[in-house]
C-alpha cells in the first residue's frame, strides 16, 4: 500500500506519482504558464494502481527491471498534464554511454506531450538548465 511506501527501497523511479502530484498542485494555481521539470537518470520503475478496496487506497508497484506497465502509467499521466496546458521539460542524466538504452522512454514522453528534452551529465545539469531557460526567453512558442 502507498501509505507504507516509506518502508521500501529508495532506488526506484516513480515518475507516475511525481507527475500526478505536480499536476494536482498546479491545478490549484492560477498562473497561465505552468511547467514541470523532470530530472531523471532512468526510466520509470514504479507506478500506482488502485487497490480492490477502491479509490483512495492505492498500491505502489515497484518493478525492476522496468516494465511496460510503469511506462504506460507514466505516459498517461504526462498526457493528462499536457491536456491541462502544463508544459513538460525533461533533463535526462546520461553519465555513461551504456546508460543510453533507456533514453527511448524520454524521447517517447517528449513526443507525446510536445515537450523538450535535454541530455547531459549530472555535472552539466546546472548549465543545461540555464541554457534552456535563456533559449526559452528568446524563442516564445505556443503550447500545442
Amino acid at each position: 500500500p502507498l501509505d507504507q511506501a516509506d518502508q521500501t527501497h529508495p532506488h526506484f523511479t516513480n515518475l507516475h506519482h511525481a507527475l500526478r502530484l505536480a499536476r494536482q498542485q498546479l491545478a490549484r494555481k492560477g498562473a497561465q504558464n505552468k511547467q514541470i521539470f523532470i530530472i531523471t537518470d532512468g526510466q520509470p520503475t514504479a507506478h500506482l494502481t488502485t487497490s480492490k478496496a477502491g479509490p483512495g487506497s492505492e498500491i505502489l508497484n515497484l518493478i525492476y527491471p522496468p516494465s511496460e506497465a510503469s511506462a504506460e502509467a507514466t505516459l498517461e499521466e504526462a498526457f493528462r498534464c499536457s491536456q491541462q496546458g502544463i508544459r513538460i521539460s525533461s533533463f535526462a542524466l546520461i553519465e555513461e554511454y551504456c546508460g543510453m538504452d533507456w533514453v527511448g522512454f524520454v524521447d517517447q514522453l517528449t513526443r507525446l506531450v510536445r515537450g523538450v528534452a535535454f541530455y547531459c551529465t549530472a555535472g552539466d545539469l546546472g548549465s543545461t538548465i540555464m541554457e534552456s531557460y535563456l533559449a526559452g526567453k528568446r524563442e516564445k512558442r505556443p503550447l500545442g
